[in-house]
């Protein structure tokens, strides 16, 4: 339902989330452009990370910002937060989509899937190439991506002739975990994005620029 869904987006483009811990519905490189995730229309393609039990879910976003923050409480007591953003400062060839766990209270086990699929699910990553540090990128109909913080990932078949990444991800209290996935129109040329970085520069970002009610 619509209603369930979160907001975010860094000016260039913007990305609905779900209750499930799915990013359901972006298009890149921008508003206007072909999707790369679609599952909001039943699509293919989607970028998820939550608890492998059962769970219920809330959320809210940081003050003045259109920072989201998952809060998902497991039937076992286990508490996780996911903070969602897209990076800011911005630029129209790449956009960084940055997601922070954080284990509040106990211990929990979530599954991640990352499943790009530009052009309306029409292309797939063919394979993905494995850097040191959970750092793994791959191309898909001249789509670059690059995802940092995925220890322990692995490729599998999406049904498609294409290769999705699956990882689990276990947490204790007080854990966290930074995923960082990077989006481009080119190679990327660079180190991965720091995380801790490209927080404070994104939470610092929407503080100059909402204005004070």
């Amino acid at each position: 339902m619509l209603r369930e869904l979160a907001f975010i987006g860094d000016g260039e483009r913007g990305a609905l989330l779900g209750p499930s811990g799915a990013v359901e519905w972006m298009c890149f490189p921008q508003w206007h452009d072909p999707s790369l995730f679609s599952t909001l229309i039943g699509g293919d393609g989607w970028y998820q990370i939550r608890p492998t039990g059962r769970y219920v879910w809330g959320g809210c976003y940081d003050e003045g910002t259109l920072i989201w923050r998952d809060r998902w409480v497991t039937d076992d007591g286990a508490v996780i937060d996911c903070r969602e953003a897209l990076a800011l400062p911005a630029t129209r060839r790449t956009a960084v989509l940055l997601r922070r766990l954080e284990a509040v209270a106990g211990e929990c086990r979530l599954q991640l899937t990352l499943d790009p699929r530009p052009d309306y699910g029409a292309s797939s990553v063919r394979s993905w190439h494995r850097h040191g540090g959970g750092v793994f990128e791959g191309t898909a109909q001249g789509v670059h991506l690059r995802v940092s913080g995925a220890d322990g990932a692995s490729e599998r078949a999406d049904g498609h002739g294409g290769r999705m990444l699956t990882s689990d991800v276990a947490l204790r209290p007080g854990d966290r975990r930074d995923l960082v996935l990077e989006i481009g129109t080119g190679a990327f040329d660079g180190p991965p994005v720091d995380p801790d970085r490209a927080w404070q520069q994104t939470t610092a970002e929407w503080h100059r620029r909402a204005p004070k009610l």
